[in-house]
């Protein structure tokens, strides 16, 4: 290894999506620290530092008591756990003690004063207590010494094949930071609070640009073996040839087939599956004795014109993932497959959030998915680290 590298710790880790990209671009790791057995069991799989399978107060009163030192740290990384900031989350509210982990992140900033700092969190952040965490966060790092900026990036806008939009913070002791520029071409509109300000303009073709086409549903899995309901298994071999780049380059460095495996619907989710035959057709095109009793009902008040087109929607084999989430419940998103009735399998959740097949993810299916749901797609992180690393 060079010396030189600069050098980061994650927090948060995961299954260690973010991690990914900053080493991709130069970054090295010295620790990875997150407390689920599972995410941290798969990062061992494949990292070349140190992963620490504990809290973040353990880890802090390590720091705290000498047993750990990191002199000299250029990045401190991580995703404080989202689920209190979320605007998914309906019982959501500014003293949820989940939230207290963005303080614990602070308080590890403190400790070690890295020259900068990198946070990722939903964007339902930005709107928590009115506008008070995101603001809090900022004063807080402002007062540790950092120049503070933060905006919200469009994973599919920097090659990944999903609708994702990502809250990004970033803290650095001298220059000011730029975030990177869309490379691809995907037209997504923000639907959340400050939209419009955090985000880059969808990008278009020009006479002085010179953008890349979006990557595909398809694009990213039609390599992939046919699966039945609940089928697959943890190690596979593949049955076709790579057909684009994308395929290409996730599988480069695999020989096999890893967690290329589907969740087993319900009966009753199988008959909305079936009775959605064609690309795009989603819970308004259900038979009404077919529809979830909460839906029929919010179509007999508000007719089609309301609630999320993507809850049980077929994907489009032109189209983006919808944000993979921490399990494919069609009810919640976009999840059943363009051609075959059921789910996308774990394998394909994560190529929709841009891992590499070499990658084997590890623990129950469940964990699986929620690992894949939970991470920042590498390439994302890998256009946000190379800013970094310029900066650094």
């Amino acid at each position: 290894m060079d010396l030189q590298q600069p050098t980061y710790l994650d927090l948060f880790c995961g299954a260690g999506g973010l991690g990914i990209g900053l080493e991709q671009v130069g970054f090295k790791g010295l620790a990875s620290v997150d407390e689920d057995k599972n995410s941290t069991e798969t990062l061992k799989t494949y990292s070349n530092h140190e992963v620490i399978n504990a809290s973040v107060s353990e880890f802090i009163a390590e720091i705290e008591n000498g047993k750990r030192k990191y002199p000299n740290l250029d990045l401190l990384a991580g995703g404080p756990p989202c689920q209190g900031f979320c605007s998914i989350n309906p019982t959501r509210h500014e003293n949820d003690p989940r939230n207290s982990l963005v303080d614990a992140f602070l308080h590890v900033a403190d400790l070690l004063q890295p020259k900068a700092i990198l946070i990722e969190n939903v964007t339902g952040l930005l709107s928590l207590a009115k506008g008070f965490a995101i603001t809090k966060i900022e004063h807080r790092l402002r007062a540790l010494g950092y120049n503070v900026s933060y905006k919200v990036l469009q994973a599919a806008h920097y090659g990944v094949p999903q609708s994702r939009w990502r809250l990004f913070v970033v803290g650095f002791k001298s220059e000011n930071f730029s975030f990177p520029s869309p490379s691809h071409l995907a037209h997504v509109t923000p639907n959340f609070i400050r939209g419009k300000e955090l985000t880059f303009a969808c990008p278009s073709h020009t006479l002085f640009t010179n953008y890349l086409e979006k990557t595909s549903v398809w694009e990213s899995i039609s390599d992939l073996p046919d699966l039945k309901n609940g089928g697959g298994s943890t190690i596979s071999k593949y049955d076709k040839k790579s057909k684009t780049d994308y395929q290409l380059a996730r599988r480069s460095l695999s020989k096999s087939l890893l967690n290329h495996q589907t969740k087993t619907l319900q009966p009753v989710n199988m008959k909305r599956v079936e009775a959605l035959p064609l690309q795009g057709m989603n819970w308004t095109d259900l038979p009404i004795e077919l529809m979830p009793k909460n839906l029929q009902r919010m179509q007999k008040k508000y007719k089609s014109g309301v609630g999320a087109k993507t809850r049980f929607q077929r994907l489009k084999k032109d189209g983006l993932f919808s944000t993979i989430v921490t399990s494919p419940d069609p009810y919640w998103g976009a999840f059943i497959h363009p051609t075959q009735d059921r789910v996308i399998s774990v394998r394909e959740a994560a190529r929709a959030q841009s891992f590499d097949d070499d990658i084997k993810f590890l623990g129950p299916l469940n964990s699986q998915y929620r690992q894949i749901g939970n991470a920042v797609p590498p390439l994302l992180a890998a256009a946000v680290a190379k800013q970094l690393l310029e900066v650094i």
